[in-house]
């Protein structure tokens, strides 16, 4: 990882005004900030795979709880649990900070046997 990237999760990202800018400025050039415009996607899946909590608190430990949650949402269902989420991890939980959130949308799997 970059210094600039370590610096951006490790201490700005704490702040709620940063990760208010950081969201503006991110709408405004269609990108994240910290990703690297010659960075491959080989390179992205990688840096994305490390535990994010470590990124989060590699100088002060702090007495947090970092739970990983996947949720498969059908397509109809979609803005009713992003309204939800909205709630969530908005203005009224302040004690809840998101570390990663990645949407994807997959066709549903006629074949596998556990579908």
């Amino acid at each position: 990882m970059q210094p600039r990237q370590h610096l951006i999760y490790t201490y700005l990202a704490q702040q709620r005004l940063f990760r208010r800018i950081r969201f503006a400025l991110e709408k405004i050039f269609a990108r994240p900030l910290d990703l690297s415009l010659s960075t491959d996607r080989n390179t992205t899946m990688y840096e994305s795979a490390k535990p994010m909590a470590i990124l989060y608190q590699p100088l002060a430990i702090y007495n947090d709880t970092f739970i990983l949650q996947e949720y498969f949402i059908p397509k109809p269902c979609f803005q009713q649990w992003y309204d939800q989420l909205k709630l969530i991890i908005g203005e009224k939980h302040n004690h809840v900070f998101l570390l990663n959130l990645t949407i994807r949308f997959v066709k549903k799997d006629q074949t596998t046997f556990l579908s």
